[in-house]
């Protein structure tokens, strides 16, 4: 089965996004500069993607709590193009499979990847790029 994102998709993550136990998609889509949520009916099959505008050239795509209210957010690394570095879209969750408005961030020079997890234990999570030894 195939479903419509956007141009070129570049990294993907699963989550619960609209809280029906359900596993839901989150595609980052490299050339529309946007990326695509695809809810789960819940057997395999997903609704039509619902896009949602980030920074340019977005990749990898972390999924957890960020703010803590208990609904799952969305962090998209940016790799930027010449002249640009790149950077970080935040999209809070709203609880129910949509999302607010991207907030915008700086990061390293063309950053890789972006992972969720709560480096220095103090139960927030924090975002940073994996790195690979």
């Amino acid at each position: 089965m195939s479903y419509a994102a956007g141009a070129e998709p570049s990294g993907v993550s699963l989550g619960d996004f609209n809280g029906d136990g359900k596993t839901d998609l989150a595609v980052a889509n490299y050339a529309s500069n946007n990326i695509s949520v695809l809810l789960g009916v819940g057997d395999g099959t997903f609704q039509p993607s619902v896009q949602y505008s980030v920074g340019e050239h977005p990749g990898s795509i972390a999924v957890g709590d960020f703010n803590r209210d208990g609904k799952l957010d969305l962090a998209v690394i940016n790799g930027g193009t010449n002249g640009s570095n790149g950077g970080i879209s935040v999209l809070l969750g709203n609880g129910d499979g949509t999302f607010q408005a991207a907030s915008q961030g700086a990061t390293a020079t063309y950053p890789q990847g972006i992972v969720a997890v709560d480096l220095d234990r103090d139960g927030i999570l924090d975002l940073t790029r994996p790195v690979f030894r």
